[in-house]
Protein backbone atom coordinates (compact mmCIF):
# COMPACT_ATOMS: atom_id res chain seq x y z
CA UNK A 1 0.00 0.00 0.00
CA UNK A 2 1.35 3.45 -0.85
CA UNK A 3 2.25 5.71 2.04
CA UNK A 4 0.06 8.74 1.30
CA UNK A 5 -1.14 11.78 3.22
CA UNK A 6 -3.98 14.12 2.22
CA UNK A 7 -2.85 17.69 1.60
CA UNK A 8 -4.55 20.23 3.84
CA UNK A 9 -5.46 17.76 6.58
CA UNK A 10 -3.61 17.41 9.85
CA UNK A 11 -2.15 14.00 10.67
CA UNK A 12 -4.24 13.34 13.88
CA UNK A 13 -7.45 13.81 11.88
CA UNK A 14 -6.18 11.58 9.08
CA UNK A 15 -5.21 8.84 11.51
CA UNK A 16 -8.54 9.08 13.37
CA UNK A 17 -10.53 8.82 10.16
CA UNK A 18 -8.37 5.95 8.92
CA UNK A 19 -8.73 4.05 12.20
CA UNK A 20 -12.51 4.53 12.14
CA UNK A 21 -12.76 3.28 8.56
CA UNK A 22 -10.59 0.24 9.27
CA UNK A 23 -12.57 -0.63 12.39
CA UNK A 24 -15.84 -0.38 10.49
CA UNK A 25 -14.56 -2.57 7.66
CA UNK A 26 -13.21 -5.15 10.11
CA UNK A 27 -16.52 -5.37 11.95
CA UNK A 28 -18.44 -5.88 8.71
CA UNK A 29 -15.97 -8.36 7.30
CA UNK A 30 -16.03 -6.71 3.87
CA UNK A 31 -15.69 -3.33 2.19
CA UNK A 32 -18.87 -1.29 1.63
CA UNK A 33 -20.22 -2.06 -1.85
CA UNK A 34 -21.59 1.40 -2.66
CA UNK A 35 -18.94 3.65 -1.10
CA UNK A 36 -17.20 5.93 -3.62
CA UNK A 37 -13.43 5.51 -3.92
CA UNK A 38 -11.49 8.76 -4.19
CA UNK A 39 -8.95 9.23 -6.97
CA UNK A 40 -5.68 9.74 -5.11
CA UNK A 41 -4.19 12.16 -7.65
CA UNK A 42 -7.43 14.04 -8.33
CA UNK A 43 -8.08 14.60 -4.62
CA UNK A 44 -4.59 16.02 -3.98
CA UNK A 45 -2.98 13.18 -2.08
CA UNK A 46 0.80 13.16 -1.76
CA UNK A 47 2.73 9.93 -2.23
CA UNK A 48 5.86 9.26 -0.19
CA UNK A 49 9.11 9.36 -2.18
CA UNK A 50 10.91 6.14 -3.08
CA UNK A 51 14.68 6.06 -3.61
CA UNK A 52 15.74 3.53 -6.22
CA UNK A 53 19.35 4.57 -6.79
CA UNK A 54 22.19 6.24 -4.89
CA UNK A 55 25.73 6.23 -6.20
CA UNK A 56 28.98 8.01 -5.44
CA UNK A 57 30.64 10.06 -8.16
CA UNK A 58 33.30 12.75 -8.39
CA UNK A 59 30.83 15.45 -7.33
CA UNK A 60 29.46 13.64 -4.27
CA UNK A 61 26.44 11.37 -3.92
CA UNK A 62 23.76 11.27 -6.63
CA UNK A 63 20.34 10.22 -5.31
CA UNK A 64 17.51 9.29 -7.67
CA UNK A 65 13.95 8.12 -7.17
CA UNK A 66 10.24 8.59 -7.72
CA UNK A 67 7.57 10.73 -6.05
CA UNK A 68 4.48 12.77 -6.91
CA UNK A 69 4.98 14.78 -10.14
CA UNK A 70 5.70 18.47 -9.70
CA UNK A 71 6.57 18.16 -6.00
CA UNK A 72 9.55 19.27 -3.92
CA UNK A 73 11.95 16.64 -2.56
CA UNK A 74 14.16 17.45 0.42
CA UNK A 75 17.10 15.34 1.60
CA UNK A 76 18.49 16.21 5.02
CA UNK A 77 21.13 14.65 7.19
CA UNK A 78 20.91 16.92 10.23
CA UNK A 79 19.63 20.35 11.23
CA UNK A 80 22.45 22.09 9.39
CA UNK A 81 22.33 20.34 6.02
CA UNK A 82 19.32 20.06 3.68
CA UNK A 83 19.17 19.76 -0.10
CA UNK A 84 16.12 20.14 -2.32
CA UNK A 85 15.04 19.43 -5.90
CA UNK A 86 11.78 19.34 -7.82
CA UNK A 87 10.30 16.28 -9.51
CA UNK A 88 9.49 16.20 -13.22
CA UNK A 89 6.20 15.45 -14.90
CA UNK A 90 7.00 11.75 -14.59
CA UNK A 91 7.68 12.10 -10.85
CA UNK A 92 11.38 11.33 -11.21
CA UNK A 93 13.96 13.24 -9.18
CA UNK A 94 17.75 13.34 -9.31
CA UNK A 95 19.78 15.26 -6.74
CA UNK A 96 23.50 15.61 -6.15
CA UNK A 97 24.38 15.74 -2.45
CA UNK A 98 27.90 16.54 -1.20
CA UNK A 99 29.65 13.43 0.08
CA UNK A 100 29.34 13.35 3.90
CA UNK A 101 32.48 13.48 6.00
CA UNK A 102 30.96 11.26 8.68
CA UNK A 103 28.45 8.38 8.65
CA UNK A 104 25.06 9.93 7.90
CA UNK A 105 21.47 8.70 7.98
CA UNK A 106 19.57 10.92 5.54
CA UNK A 107 15.83 11.49 5.70
CA UNK A 108 14.20 11.91 2.29
CA UNK A 109 10.82 13.63 2.30
CA UNK A 110 8.31 15.26 -0.02
CA UNK A 111 6.94 18.69 0.84
CA UNK A 112 3.54 19.95 -0.29
CA UNK A 113 2.46 23.14 1.39
CA UNK A 114 2.61 22.54 5.13
CA UNK A 115 2.50 18.77 4.72
CA UNK A 116 5.68 16.72 4.88
CA UNK A 117 5.72 13.01 3.95
CA UNK A 118 8.96 11.08 4.60
CA UNK A 119 10.12 8.05 2.65
CA UNK A 120 9.65 4.72 4.40
CA UNK A 121 13.40 4.08 4.33
CA UNK A 122 16.33 6.19 5.49
CA UNK A 123 19.44 6.53 3.35
CA UNK A 124 22.67 5.43 5.04
CA UNK A 125 25.89 6.84 3.57
CA UNK A 126 29.23 5.94 5.15
CA UNK A 127 31.72 8.72 5.70
CA UNK A 128 34.38 6.33 4.39
CA UNK A 129 34.17 6.38 0.56
CA UNK A 130 34.71 2.60 0.62
CA UNK A 131 31.86 2.10 3.11
CA UNK A 132 28.26 1.10 2.43
CA UNK A 133 25.43 3.10 0.89
CA UNK A 134 22.09 1.52 1.77
CA UNK A 135 18.39 1.99 2.48
CA UNK A 136 17.31 0.91 5.97
CA UNK A 137 13.74 0.56 7.18
CA UNK A 138 12.05 -0.91 10.24
CA UNK A 139 11.31 -4.63 10.09
CA UNK A 140 12.72 -5.05 6.59
CA UNK A 141 15.93 -6.25 5.01
CA UNK A 142 18.47 -3.51 4.37
CA UNK A 143 18.82 -2.70 0.66
CA UNK A 144 22.44 -2.06 -0.19
CA UNK A 145 23.02 0.34 -3.10
CA UNK A 146 26.80 0.53 -3.47
CA UNK A 147 28.45 -1.90 -5.91
CA UNK A 148 28.89 -5.51 -4.87
CA UNK A 149 27.79 -9.09 -5.27
CA UNK A 150 27.42 -11.94 -2.81
CA UNK A 151 26.52 -11.14 0.81
CA UNK A 152 25.34 -7.55 1.35
CA UNK A 153 24.15 -7.42 4.96
CA UNK A 154 22.87 -9.36 7.99
CA UNK A 155 19.98 -7.60 9.78
CA UNK A 156 18.78 -8.38 13.30
CA UNK A 157 16.04 -6.85 15.46
CA UNK A 158 16.38 -9.27 18.37
CA UNK A 159 13.56 -11.48 17.06
CA UNK A 160 14.83 -12.60 13.68
CA UNK A 161 17.91 -12.40 11.45
CA UNK A 162 17.77 -11.78 7.73
CA UNK A 163 20.64 -12.45 5.35
CA UNK A 164 20.51 -10.72 1.98
CA UNK A 165 22.69 -10.06 -1.03
CA UNK A 166 22.95 -9.80 -4.79
CA UNK A 167 23.63 -12.13 -7.71
CA UNK A 168 22.72 -12.37 -11.38
CA UNK A 169 18.94 -12.47 -11.87
CA UNK A 170 17.68 -16.04 -11.62
CA UNK A 171 20.94 -17.38 -10.23
CA UNK A 172 20.77 -19.99 -7.48
CA UNK A 173 22.88 -19.07 -4.44
CA UNK A 174 24.13 -21.69 -1.95
CA UNK A 175 24.21 -20.59 1.72
CA UNK A 176 25.54 -22.51 4.73
CA UNK A 177 25.72 -21.59 8.42
CA UNK A 178 28.54 -23.11 10.50
CA UNK A 179 29.08 -25.82 7.88
CA UNK A 180 25.56 -27.25 8.18
CA UNK A 181 23.50 -28.40 5.20
CA UNK A 182 23.42 -25.88 2.38
CA UNK A 183 20.27 -23.85 1.68
CA UNK A 184 19.67 -22.58 -1.85
CA UNK A 185 17.93 -19.30 -2.66
CA UNK A 186 17.28 -17.73 -6.06
CA UNK A 187 18.00 -14.12 -6.99
CA UNK A 188 14.90 -12.28 -8.21
CA UNK A 189 14.54 -10.28 -11.42
CA UNK A 190 16.30 -7.34 -9.77
CA UNK A 191 19.23 -9.57 -8.77
CA UNK A 192 18.34 -9.57 -5.05
CA UNK A 193 18.11 -12.61 -2.77
CA UNK A 194 17.15 -12.99 0.89
CA UNK A 195 17.07 -15.70 3.56
CA UNK A 196 15.37 -15.51 6.97
CA UNK A 197 17.44 -17.37 9.57
CA UNK A 198 14.88 -16.88 12.35
CA UNK A 199 15.67 -16.07 15.96
CA UNK A 200 17.07 -19.43 17.07
CA UNK A 201 20.61 -20.67 16.52
CA UNK A 202 24.01 -19.37 17.63
CA UNK A 203 24.45 -15.63 18.14
CA UNK A 204 27.74 -15.72 16.21
CA UNK A 205 28.37 -17.97 13.23
CA UNK A 206 30.34 -18.52 10.05
CA UNK A 207 28.25 -17.81 6.96
CA UNK A 208 29.22 -19.11 3.55
CA UNK A 209 27.70 -17.65 0.39
CA UNK A 210 28.69 -19.57 -2.74
CA UNK A 211 31.95 -20.60 -1.10
CA UNK A 212 32.87 -17.15 0.25
CA UNK A 213 32.87 -17.15 4.05
CA UNK A 214 32.14 -14.35 6.50
CA UNK A 215 32.53 -14.39 10.29
CA UNK A 216 29.44 -12.84 11.89
CA UNK A 217 29.90 -11.95 15.57
CA UNK A 218 26.19 -11.52 16.36
CA UNK A 219 23.82 -8.58 16.73
CA UNK A 220 25.36 -5.39 18.07
CA UNK A 221 25.36 -4.91 21.84
CA UNK A 222 22.91 -2.40 23.37
CA UNK A 223 25.71 0.00 24.35
CA UNK A 224 26.93 0.46 20.77
CA UNK A 225 26.60 4.12 19.65
CA UNK A 226 23.51 4.74 17.55
CA UNK A 227 23.54 5.84 13.90
CA UNK A 228 27.25 5.22 13.44
CA UNK A 229 29.09 2.46 11.60
CA UNK A 230 31.32 0.69 14.11
CA UNK A 231 34.13 -1.79 13.26
CA UNK A 232 32.90 -5.31 13.93
CA UNK A 233 34.97 -8.35 13.00
CA UNK A 234 35.67 -8.27 9.29
CA UNK A 235 33.00 -5.65 8.65
CA UNK A 236 31.05 -2.78 10.22
CA UNK A 237 27.78 -2.65 12.18
CA UNK A 238 25.10 0.03 12.29
CA UNK A 239 22.79 0.16 15.32
CA UNK A 240 19.74 2.41 14.98
CA UNK A 241 16.55 3.11 16.92
CA UNK A 242 13.18 1.60 15.97
CA UNK A 243 11.44 3.07 19.04
CA UNK A 244 12.31 4.17 22.57
CA UNK A 245 13.02 0.56 23.52
CA UNK A 246 13.61 -1.33 20.26
CA UNK A 247 16.76 -1.40 18.16
CA UNK A 248 17.78 -2.88 14.82
CA UNK A 249 21.34 -3.68 13.80
CA UNK A 250 22.79 -4.19 10.34
CA UNK A 251 26.17 -5.85 9.76
CA UNK A 252 27.95 -5.05 6.50
CA UNK A 253 30.80 -7.43 5.60
CA UNK A 254 34.12 -6.01 4.49
CA UNK A 255 34.60 -6.61 0.78
CA UNK A 256 38.34 -7.17 0.98
CA UNK A 257 38.26 -9.35 4.07
CA UNK A 258 35.98 -12.09 2.69
CA UNK A 259 37.80 -15.40 2.35
CA UNK A 260 37.45 -17.57 -0.76
CA UNK A 261 37.07 -21.22 0.18
CA UNK A 262 38.34 -23.87 -2.22
CA UNK A 263 35.55 -26.33 -2.95
CA UNK A 264 36.38 -30.04 -2.79
CA UNK A 265 37.00 -31.82 -6.09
Amino acid sequence: MSNVVKVGMTRPIVMLVLATVLATMASCGQAPQDSPVADVKAEGWVEAPVIDRARRDAGGLRVSGLASPGSRIVIRGDARAAFAVGTGEDGRFDLLVPAPQTDTLYVVEIQAGEDVVPAAARLLVAGDPAGPVALISAGAATLRLDPGTGLDVIDSDGRTRIVSGRAAAGRRVAITVDGEDSVTVTANAAGRWMLNLGASGPAAFILSVDGVTHAYSGAAKPDVPLDRLMPDGNGVTLMWRLSDTARQSSWFPGRREAVQVRQPG
